[in-house]
């Protein structure tokens, strides 16, 4: 596939964050931060649908519409990728969390009316896998973790999903404008 006929990253799985089960968004923010802090590039998007698919939770065509989608490792690269013992049942999350409908205009659109349909982009390999082989040797597998991706991200006090000043590869420490909070968390509360 060319650059020019490549996907938009922000349309390519054509749902929205609420759209997301919790733990996807957690291992959003992992993959963003390993990228940036530990492989120090922006987040690379061929290499993200390398490691992931999207599954629809539930019944075929279920109306789930916060939640109703996952992440998911792709087969065969569990040894390939990040370790970490991910929760894979939050059983009544949803009671927990809420969704409100954002105006038209905002910087994250987040239609909480929307159901995704399953898309062959979910599911299929990606044509394009780019600099994928060589961004996978750049990264020490060996020396990482999920719990030490985020725990760094934690004690810094920074979120990987969230606009900031800069990227992660340019924290500059206690002082850094992207940190949500000046102090510094200990290493029992992370």
């Amino acid at each position: 596939m060319s650059e020019l006929n490549r996907p938009v990253p922000e349309h390519y799985y054509e749902i929205t964050i609420c759209n997301l089960h919790p733990n996807s968004i957690l291992l959003v923010a992992t993959f963003i931060h390993l990228c940036e802090a530990f492989v120090g590039i922006e987040p690379h998007f061929d290499l993200f649908c390398y490691l992931f698919c999207l599954m629809k939770k539930g019944a075929v065509g279920g109306s789930k519409i916060a939640g109703g989608v996952y992440l998911n490792l792709r087969d065969g690269l569990n040894n390939r990728y990040l370790s970490c013992p991910w929760n894979t049942s939050l059983t009544k999350w949803y009671k927990r969390w809420f969704y409100i409908r954002e105006e038209p205009g905002s910087a994250t659109f987040c239609d909480v009316g929307y159901i995704p349909k399953k898309r062959v982009s979910w599911t299929d390999w990606p044509e394009y896998t780019g600099q994928v082989s060589e961004l996978m040797n750049l990264i020490d597998w060996s020396r990482l973790d999920g719990l030490g991706v985020v725990g760094n991200f934690l004690s810094r006090r920074v979120m990987p999903c969230q606009r900031r000043v800069h990227s992660a590869y340019e924290y500059h420490g206690s002082q850094d404008l992207t940190r949500m909070h000046r102090d510094n968390l200990e290493k029992l509360e992370i």
